[in-house]
């Protein structure tokens, strides 16, 4: 039931003209019992039929907006001619507190909101800045980045030159599923150089379309595929059909929060090969070159016609495909509780691969020389590894307050092939140093839930109204994992000197405490996987209070594998019994979550264990009984009876074969092999 209340200007309005008349009435109120604002102005949320006309429905509030009700004095009569009884008509009015923020439904899924804090890269699907990983990216949200990048050098195509360079790209992705996502770059580039004719080349319109596939294979450890087409435009601004390439990539990452100790870094690996046919974009024009020259010789010897390396870079022409290999980690840092920075390195190193079979002419500086003449190019060849382009990459992503919403520095350091003086004909010239610039934004395309219909009843009651309330004051707070400030969702924080209900955290990790009197106030807080912990906090005597809670992680003791569920640590039975000790308690509901969390699996054998001390018939039976009590355990607390088989092994499986304290120890165990399992929906 939600309450409707008249406007703060209607009630002014009302009270105003009733004053004129010459009505006394008491008092304007600023509290009232919650037993009788619970008994009138209720909205009811069933399309049942209300007595009463219809009334028009109230505007809207603001979500997570709260209210103060405001009474006006309004005269009634009694039916018998005496017109002089006062009755209290509550007519309270909404009035959103301006420091309340409305929580979002969509954050209220934490699914979702760790869907949008999966950053794009700069070919689209989600990653690194350039190295993409095998984690889940949605479903149904659209990605988009857009980013401008530059460097201006001297000495880099030629000596005494001077080089600007600035271009900019736009990348989008879509994940409508957990494993499928496709995803399309459009870049330019601009390169102006004091020795070029003409000093300024534009390259404009390179395309690439293609689609990332990811396979979890568990919690820490994710791989994927990456497939995309290039579509390289050519002097026409047309798409060359034999100028077409494409690139391949296999990628994995490693996520270190999903550890026994979490630590909050994503490692990442790639291994690509991209087939580059841009050659064949300059192909005529090269051949019309070599007809207009006036003493050519050979082609096999001549290079007057080719490409210059001023031209190779503005053009973004490469002769070779290449073999990528690229290294990377990205850490993530809570400047705030809605505030996150993610610094990243990334490594990338480019082996040009002659596939082509381009025959590079070579020009040495001297007969039988390995170093071409003086303002000539070399060749891949007779070349260096310092040809090669790798880069090393330094930057950081920051998510705002804003959901969605992601911006971008970074700054790009050619390691090598970046030097004219190691310059090859098959290969553009890679950049010195990139500034990179960049702002995202990811779209939700899930549609909000519908919104009930709803009906008001208003109803009329006689009331004290106090002339003066106390004063009172909300204590508003976050609860954030200790060491890594990461917000806490579904927290339960429970007031244990206050009369106040308990409260859940939303995605922020944050709670807001009804109006209490003033004065210190006890916490106490509980969230699944982390110890419980008590804090405080006080309202003071004007304004809220605000206080930080912050709980341990536990340490995980139970891990599904992909044929039984690994115990690190033993269930206690006291002594020749099959009663489980209560030391046991925690590890056994680590047990049933990681069972109830995996419902596809559906057969689990509890083996019952024992030492050699005693007969084998009685082992037997005292594992037979172990193993059923725990069956029994899980099946008291919602585990599905038929998923669980309980068998003792007795004292015929040891894992060691001796007879000291410490080996019987080990042997005295239950164990929980996986009989039966469903592959889990994507």
């Amino acid at each position: 039931m939600l309450r409707v209340r008249a406007s703060r200007w209607v009630t002014r309005a009302v009270a105003a003209v009733l004053a004129s008349a010459g009505v006394a009435g008491a008092a304007r109120g600023q509290g009232a019992s919650r037993s009788l604002g619970d008994d009138f102005d209720d909205f009811e949320h069933a399309p049942d039929e209300v007595s009463g006309p219809a009334r028009p429905a109230p505007p809207q509030r603001e979500a997570g907006a709260r209210s103060r009700p405001i009474r006006t004095p309004v005269e009634r009569g009694n039916g018998d001619g005496n017109d002089d009884v006062l009755d209290e008509e509550i007519a309270s009015a909404e009035e959103p507190e301006a420091d309340l923020e409305p929580l979002d439904w969509r954050d209220r899924d934490p699914n979702r909101a760790r869907a949008f804090r999966a950053l794009p890269t700069l070919d689209g699907p989600t990653g690194g800045l350039y190295l993409v990983d095998g984690h889940p990216s949605g479903p149904d949200v659209l990605r988009a980045l857009l980013v401008t990048d530059f460097f201006v050098t001297g000495d880099y195509l030629g000596p005494d030159d001077s080089h600007t360079y600035s271009g900019g790209l736009l990348a989008v992705s879509l994940a409508r599923g957990t494993r499928f996502e496709p995803h399309a770059q459009l870049r330019f580039l601009s390169n102006s150089n004091s020795r070029g004719r003409p000093a300024l080349l534009h390259a404009l319109g390179d395309a690439s379309v293609g689609v990332r596939v990811r396979h979890p294979l568990s919690p820490l450890l994710s791989v994927a595929a990456d497939g995309a087409v290039r579509l390289p435009t050519g002097r026409d601004l047309g798409v060359h059909a034999s100028a077409i390439g494409a690139r391949v990539r296999a990628a994995a990452s490693v996520d270190l929060s999903a550890r026994e100790q979490p630590l909050p870094v994503v490692l990442r690996f790639n291994l690509g090969y991209e087939l580059d046919n841009s050659a064949a974009l300059v192909e005529a024009l090269e051949r019309e070159r070599y007809r207009a020259l006036a003493d050519p010789r050979p082609v096999q010897d001549e290079t007057r016609h080719l490409l210059t390396r001023i031209e190779r870079r503005g053009f973004a022409i490469d002769r070779t495909d290449a073999l990528e290999i690229g290294l990377g980690a990205e850490a993530s840092v809570w400047l705030a509780p809605q505030i996150e920075l993610r610094p990243l390195v990334e490594w990338r190193w480019q082996v040009p691969v002659n596939r082509q079979g381009y025959d590079c002419v070579f020009v040495p500086a001297a007969p039988g020389a390995r170093v071409p003449s003086p303002g000539e190019d070399g060749c891949i060849a007779d070349a260096s590894v310092a040809a090669f382009p790798m880069d090393l990459v330094l930057g950081a992503r920051v998510l705002p307050p804003v959901r969605g919403l992601v911006a971008l520095a970074a700054v790009e350091l050619g390691l090598l092939g970046a030097s004219y003086r190691h310059a090859v004909r098959e290969l553009a010239q890679n950049e010195p140093w990139l500034v990179m610039l960049g702002v995202g934004y990811a779209f939700d395309l899930s549609p909000p839930p519908p919104r009930p219909p709803t009906r008001f009843v208003e109803r009329v009651e006689r009331v004290e109204v106090p002339t003066r309330p106390p004063p009172a004051g909300r204590l508003q707070g976050f609860v954030l994992e200790r060491g890594a400030l990461v917000p806490i969702e579904r927290a339960t924080v429970r007031y244990l000197d206050r009369d106040h209900g308990a409260q859940a955290t939303d995605a922020a990790g944050r709670f807001v405490s009804d109006r209490m009197a003033p004065g210190p106030v006890s916490l106490r807080v509980e969230a699944e996987g982390y110890e419980p912990a008590d804090c405080a906090g006080e309202i003071p005597a004007e304004g809220d209070g605000h206080t930080r809670c912050e709980l341990e992680r536990r340490p995980q003791l139970v891990v599904v594998e992909r044929t039984h569920i690994e115990l690190r640590e033993q269930i206690h039975f006291a002594f020749d019994s099959d009663v489980i000790l209560p030391e046991s308690f925690g590890l056994m509901e680590q047990i049933r979550a990681a069972i109830a969390g995996h419902p596809e699996l559906r057969r689990i054998e509890i083996q019952g264990h024992t030492d050699d001390v005693g007969t084998e018939m009685y082992n037997l039976d005292l594992s037979q009984r172990r193993a059923l009590s725990v069956r029994r355990w899980l099946v008291e607390r919602g585990i599905e009876p038929d998923r669980l088989l309980a068998r003792g092994y007795g004292e015929g499986h040891p894992l060691v074969r001796a007879t000291t304290e410490e080996a019987r120890a080990r042997n005295r165990r239950v164990e929980f092999r996986i009989l039966e399992r469903a592959e889990r929906e994507p």
